[in-house]
Order: structure tokens, then C-alpha cells, then sequence
């Protein structure tokens, strides 16, 4: 049965590797392609007649025909790689001869603890497999034998998998492993790389697997972490092991099947493959062992993240075309039932007492004029208190339309005063003094920032605001509007330490919890999270989740992932997106903000994570400037692919995205344009 069994597994192989491979191959080569995956599909019809005597016969029925089948079992790629990921590099060991293209022999002729290195123990058996012996001469010396891809392929991160058959003497050990170029010479291993041990094995200890990862170099400053896999049965026949590597983790696959993950020492290195035998004295004492002792490989698989759909642009326009104001900035977005809201914050220039909240409406057909809906006007006689849940809606504060000097629609709010008084040592621009009552009231007007639109799946519409001298100074404001923004609430103040979100959406969790990215400005840049079942009533919020000034970031924008986990990306002062990451199951708790791989110019992004799963970014994908404006897609959110350019042009300015996807799947964004206007963007990802 043995011999059936290899042949069913070669067979098996071929006839995979030629549906996988088939769209690689060549017009020349497609009738040989064909005329093959026929031969092989006839030969394994026959094979079935010639397994099935063996089935129905074999003495112990059922226990036998389970362990026929265990090798099938045991080739097991995760579902995930397989769906989200694609084969790069591969070696199926066809043939007879090691491919000089893919392999080299490594550290021929060096000794190592008690063996030589040396080609003679590598060998292809023309049956689709490799096998590295340790062997032992007459004289009593060892010899090993190692494959390296360096200099041939080098990679970083990526799933790298291979599937292969234990040796069964004591003495040798036997791995699978990533090494980097200079992992020798010490330093940190986002420098220098590791050695990361996808499998380690002797008969030491049968039973187990070793996973393990090295850094620092191999001198006193060396270091590592790594498990014992139990793994049943990992004597016999062929198992999988695979290496799932990001920028932010390892993770580790015996049989399909996670065994271990750990965020140590993650490389950011090119690191190249190996395959080997060693005699150290780990594998135990080979002195009673017979030899040659082998590990065979059935294959070595890698794979890397699907290329991202490409994004296609169906509809480009500027929201407004003239406006009461000079300069424009920060733009939001939200859907409502019959169409689009967009809002920015409009004045003479960004900070400028004058600058107020403006609105405009989407029909489907054409935008509206802009319409001014929140100012940062305060008086002395306006209530600190924020509103609370359950009081009755207030006063109405209609929007009027009406014209103002520019001829351009203006809204003229009625009902009681916008928000809650100032601390008394802000200083904004005087508009009134009048005495009631024998006092003194003095109105101030104070700048307004950063507008978010956000809709509740009840329907309330919020529009949250910060109003303030600058943002090192501003507090929080939020206005409701039970009608998709036709009228709204008068203002109200958050409570004193809470801005609400800082630029970006929130997400309305299950429960109806808003988690909203927030951050701070006033000792260095500061990112926490804030959430509220209900805006006018109580909040709460995390630790902060950076120390400035090695991490300075603020603007988290959220996106949400399986099992209830969140990520958030934040703009920074260190030339990268920072990210942090949610407990699964619990966004109340984070991890610290870390360094992402995507560059960032101090400017402002969004996120968004899209009903198929995947994950969206607007950002300026530059180190300096905010000349150029792109979309990027990811599976995952750590590895991202830009699928769309929305702007470049060197000297001007696109910046401050907002986006959004819509019922209908497409995808809305808004973002600054060069100061003067606002433009949407409707995207169709595919």
C-alpha cells in the first residue's frame, strides 16, 4: 500500500499544481497543458480502480482506509491564505536535478558542530520530492546538507509553507526557516532581519514541533522566543508547516491549523529561504543512530496578498463653485434617506474668528448651495451644562434660507444661543456689548474646526464640531437634527476633557455605543478613543495611547475587522501612519500606536472598512507635501495597495479626506481642494 499511496499523492500534486498554474503558462504551452491534465485525470480514473480492491479488501476495514486517507488530510493550506493570497514562488522538486535558478547549496564545505556540509546528501527522488540525508562515512565523519534561496529569491513578508516527511534517527535535526542577510551582525531585527524557524524537528523529543525566532546576531547579544508545538502523529507521513508573516506578527501553521503567533522581533527585512539537516548534539546523541537519516520535501510554496481590485471613478465634481467665503477646509459626509449631506468649515483663512460650519445638500442630481449651520458665537448668559438625555427637543432653530452679500444662499438660525460660554481666559472677537438689566453681556465669536457628519441607524443625524482659539484650546460641540439635516438642535457643549470625533466618522457599535478616534493637541499630540451610548449624556475614554515626542499623532480614523476587533490609523509627525489595535471583543482597550509602513506628510486621512470586508484609505501617500491625493485597498489593513490617484500636482494642496460607502455599494469622498473648494469624488470598487 505504501507504494500506491505515493503515487496517489504524486498524481494528486501534478493534477493541482496544473489547475493552479494553468494561467502562468504561455499560449505555446497550452495544448501541452491540456493534453496533460487529461493524461493525468486518466491516470488517476485507473488509480482509482486499482486503489479500490485494496479498500474493499484491506483485513481491518475502516481503520486502514482512515489511514490511507491521512496523507490527503495532512496537506493543508489555511483558507484564508488561499482565498486572499496568491502563489508567487514555488518548487514542486520535479525531476532530477536541483533547480540552480531557484536553490543554491548552502555553506558547502563549512563544518558545523559535528557535521560537514555538503551537496551529496541532496538528492531528488523523480517522484516530486527532496530528500537532505545526514549520512556518516566509514571514518565515522558526518555530513549535512542545506538549500538557500539567497541571492536567488529574497522577500518580505508573505505566507511561506512547505510540507515534508520527519527523519527518524537520533541525532539529526531537521528544519524549515527564513534567514536575513545580516542577522549576523547583531542590531535590531526592523534593521537586520531574524531567523525565523518555521519548524524545527529531532527525535529527541518525537512529539514535538519547534517554532521559533532569533534576533540580535549569534553572539552574547543574542535572543529568542519560540514554542513546543505537540503534534499527533508527527512521525509518520507528510504535514504542512506554514509561516504567516506581516509587518506587525508571526504566525505560525502545523497541518493547517494555527500553533502559535507572537509580535517579537517582527523583521522589515528581504529574508531568503532555507531547507536543512544539522548534527549539534540537539537532536541527541547519533553515535547508535543508523545512517543515512533523511527529511523529505514534498514542496515549498510562497504566497503574497492578492493584488487589490482596481478602484474606477464614476463621478468628479466641486460641491460649490463660488462661496461667501475665501478658504474652506475639513470636509465631512453623510448619507441620509433621499440623498447627500457634505460640511467643511468656511472664513476668511483657517483659525480666523470668522470661520463657521457650512452645509450643503445632494438630491442625487446636483448639490446646493452652501449654507452656513454653525458658528462659534458665544455670550455670557449661554449655559455650561451639555444637554441630557430624555429633555424635551429644543427649540426648533429652523433653517432659513435667505441671501447675504455674496448673493450665495445663507442660513439664518432661530432660537436660543449656539453653545455653552467659553472658560473665561479665551479671548475671541468682540461682536456685541449690551447691558440687561443694569449688567454687562459680552458676545464673542470664536473659530470653528474640523465638522463630522455622522447618521445613527435610528435615523439622528449628528453634527459633531470643535469651536476654539486654536485646536491646542478648542472643546467639543454637537448639534442633532431628527430630520437628515433640514433642521437642527441648538448646540451643546460635550463635557469638559471629551472633543467627540477629532476629525474622522465613528462607528455605531451592536449596542448603539458610538466608539469615536479622538486626540489632543495641548501637551504634544495625543490619540485616545472616546465612546457614548448618547451625546448630550455622560462619556467616557481611553488612556492615551501614544507619548509624545517619540509618537506624535492625532485624527484616528476606525476600521473594524472579524470578531469584533478594530484598528485605527492616525496622521503623525514621523513621516508614517501610526496604528493601534482593539481587544478583540473589547474596543474599550487598545494597544499602544506603533509605526506603520504607509507614509504620511502630517496630513490628514479616512478609512473605511467596505461591506465586502475589505479595507479602504484616502491619504497623501508622500513623506512631504500634500501635492498628491490616492486611494489604497488592503485584505487585511496591514499590507495596502494604491488602486486610484484622485489628484497630483505639484505645489497645490488636496488634503483632509472624508469617505463613506453608501447603500448602493459606491463609495463618496470629499476632500479640501487647494483651499478654495470642496469635491466629491464617487468611486465603484471592484
Amino acid at each position: 500500500m505504501d507504494d500506491i499511496s505515493t503515487l496517489a499523492r504524486f498524481l494528486n500534486k501534478n493534477i493541482l499544481m496544473l489547475q493552479r498554474g494553468l494561467g502562468s503558462f504561455n499560449r505555446e504551452k497550452a495544448l501541452h497543458i491540456r493534453t496533460s491534465r487529461l493524461l493525468l485525470s486518466g491516470l488517476w480514473i485507473s488509480l482509482a480502480f486499482i486503489l479500490s480492491p485494496a479498500l474493499i479488501c484491506c483485513g481491518t476495514g475502516p481503520k486502514n482506509c482512515a489511514q490511507l486517507m491521512q496523507v490527503d488530510r495532512s496537506t493543508q493550506t489555511p483558507a484564508h491564505i488561499l482565498s486572499g493570497y496568491e502563489l508567487v514562488w514555488q518548487d514542486e522538486f520535479e525531476g532530477l536535478q536541483i533547480e540552480q535558478d531557484k536553490w543554491n547549496f548552502r555553506a558547502e564545505g563549512t563544518v558545523r558542530a559535528l557535521a560537514t556540509v555538503s551537496r551529496r546528501t541532496i538528492k531528488l527522488d523523480g517522484r516530486g520530492h527532496v530528500a537532505i540525508s545526514v549520512i556518516k562515512d566509514d571514518d565515522g565523519k558526518y555530513y549535512v546538507g542545506q538549500l538557500g534561496t539567497q541571492g536567488l529569491f529574497e522577500t518580505t513578508y508573505g505566507y511561506f509553507e512547505c510540507r515534508a516527511s520527519m527523519n527518524s534517527q537520533l541525532g539529526p535535526h531537521v528544519a524549515f526557516w527564513l534567514q536575513s542577510p545580516d542577522m549576523g551582525q547583531g542590531g535590531e531585527p526592523a534593521v537586520n532581519g531574524a531567523e525565523i524557524d518555521v519548524f524545527e524537528y529531532h527525535r529527541r523529543t518525537p512529539g514535538l514541533v519547534y517554532h521559533t525566532v532569533h534576533w540580535g546576531g549569534y553572539g552574547q547579544n543574542h535572543r529568542q522566543e519560540g514554542a513546543e508545538i505537540p503534534v499527533a502523529g508527527i512521525e509518520t507521513g507528510f504535514h504542512t508547516f506554514g509561516l504567516e508573516w506581516t509587518p506587525d506578527e508571526y504566525i505560525f501553521y502545523v497541518d493547517g491549523k494555527e500553533t502559535w503567533r507572537t509580535r517579537t522581533a517582527v523583521s522589515r527585512r528581504a529574508q531568503y529561504l532555507i531547507l536543512s539537516t544539522e548534527l549539534t548534539g540537539w537532536g541527541g546523541d547519533p553515535v547508535r543512530s543508523q545512517f543515512p537519516d533523511e527529511v523529505v520535501f514534498d514542496y515549498v510554496r510562497v504566497y503574497k496578498p492578492k493584488p487589490a481590485p482596481m478602484a474606477k471613478i464614476l463621478r468628479s465634481e466641486f460641491i460649490f463653485e463660488k462661496a461667501p467665503f475665501a478658504s474652506c477646509h475639513a470636509s465631512t459626509i453623510a448619507e441620509t434617506n433621499d440623498g447627500l449631506l457634505a460640511a467643511w468649515f468656511g472664513g476668511s483663512a483657517e483659525g480666523a474668528n470668522d470661520v463657521g460650519i457650512w452645509m450643503a445638500r445632494f438630491n442625487g442630481k446636483e448639490w446646493s448651495a452652501p449654507v452656513e449651520v454653525a458658528t462659534g458665537i458665544m455670550d455670557d448668559k449661554t449655559s455650561e451644562k451639555p444637554g441630557q438625555a430624555g429633555e424635551p427637543w429644543p427649540d426648533g432653530q429652523k433653517l432659513i434660507a435667505g441671501k447675504n452679500e455674496s448673493g450665495v444662499a445663507r442660513g439664518a438660525l432661530l432660537g436660543t444661543p449656539e453653545a455653552a460660554r467659553p472658560p473665561a481666559d479665551y479671548v475671541g472677537k468682540v461682536i456685541s456689548e449690551k447691558k440687561e438689566s443694569g449688567l454687562a453681556q459680552t458676545t464673542r465669536r470664536f473659530p470653528c474646526w474640523n465638522p463630522v457628519l455622522f447618521r445613527r441607524r435610528n435615523g439622528e443625524l449628528f453634527l459633531f464640531y470643535k469651536v476654539g482659539p486654536s485646536p491646542a484650546t478648542w472643546w467639543g460641540m454637537v448639534k442633532i437634527s431628527r430630520d437628515d439635516g433640514r433642521t437642527w438642535s441648538i448646540a451643546h457643549r460635550l463635557p469638559e476633557g471629551f472633543l467627540g470625533p477629532i476629525k474622522n466618522k465613528p462607528i455605531e457599535l451592536a449596542d448603539g455605543t458610538l466608539l469615536c478616534g479622538s486626540s489632543t493637541e495641548d501637551t504634544g499630540w495625543q490619540v485616545h478613543m472616546e465612546w457614548t451610548d448618547n451625546p448630550l449624556g455622560s462619556w467616557n475614554r481611553s488612556p492615551s495611547l501614544n507619548e509624545p515626542p517619540a509618537i506624535q499623532a492625532i485624527q484616528p480614523a476606525i476600521l473594524r475587522h472579524t470578531k469584533d476587533q478594530y484598528q485605527i490609523l492616525c496622521r503623525s509627525k514621523q513621516g508614517v501612519l501610526m496604528e493601534a489595535w482593539s481587544e478583540p471583543g473589547n474596543p474599550a482597550r487598545w494597544s499602544r500606536l506603533k509605526p506603520t509602513e504607509i507614509p504620511n506628510p502630517d496630513s490628514g486621512i479616512d478609512a473605511l472598512t467596505l461591506l465586502d470586508g475589505r479595507h479602504l484609505l484616502v491619504y497623501n501617500p508622500l513623506k512631504h507635501g500634500r501635492h498628491r491625493l490616492a486611494v489604497a485597498l488592503s485584505h487585511d489593513g496591514r499590507t495596502w495597495k494604491t488602486v486610484l490617484e484622485l489628484e497630483n500636482e505639484p505645489g497645490s494642496e488636496f488634503s483632509y479626506p472624508a469617505v463613506i460607502q453608501t447603500r448602493d455599494s459606491l463609495v463618496h469622498i470629499t476632500y479640501t481642494w487647494k483651499r478654495q473648494r470642496i469635491k466629491h469624488v464617487v468611486l465603484a470598487t471592484q
